[in-house]
């Protein structure tokens, strides 16, 4: 009597990784044992890999569970994708409204950031270095020439 293979025994994958436990759900997929590969890409938290198992299977319930799951930790792509699948619109259109107010505020806060930078620095990168080094315009000092600094020309 054979008995049956849970992936949640500690005493067979004690150590294993979340990598593991992807490519066994790859293999499990490979075989066609989808009750196992949905066991595995749970333990390795592997969205995408639920996503594929779900749709193959045509599992609604696992891809409803893989779309909050994928908006809860900010997977856009594919909690768009699951629910796009399970003709929750609405819902999409919320999560691309959601990711489209993400993206501005990056952009605003990147503005911010350069116009921050840009009193420090003037127009086309020019630092104030010069003046605090003593080499703008008006100085006495200038920079060595090439026969002043041991340069050899060669023409």
């Amino acid at each position: 009597m054979m008995s049956q293979w849970n992936p949640k025994d500690p005493h067979i994958f004690a150590s294993a990784s979340l990598d593991r436990w992807k490519q066994l759900g790859d293999v499990a997929l490979e075989h066609g044992h989808f009750s196992v590969a949905v066991g595995c890409f749970q333990e390795a938290n592997d969205l995408s890999g639920l996503l594929l198992v779900s749709t193959a299977i045509g599992d609604a319930k696992l891809l409803s569970r893989v779309a909050e799951q994928a908006a809860a930790a900010k997977k856009a792509n594919v909690a768009i994708l699951a629910k796009l699948l399970l003709q929750d619109l609405k819902g999409c259109v919320d999560d691309l409204g959601h990711e489209e107010s993400l993206k501005k505020k990056k952009l605003n806060s990147q503005a911010r950031a350069r116009a921050r930078t840009s009193s420090s620095v003037g127009p086309k990168g020019k630092t104030k270095v010069k003046k605090i080094k003593g080499l703008g315009k008006g100085s006495s000092r200038s920079l060595p020439t090439s026969r002043q600094s041991g340069v050899v020309e060669r023409g």
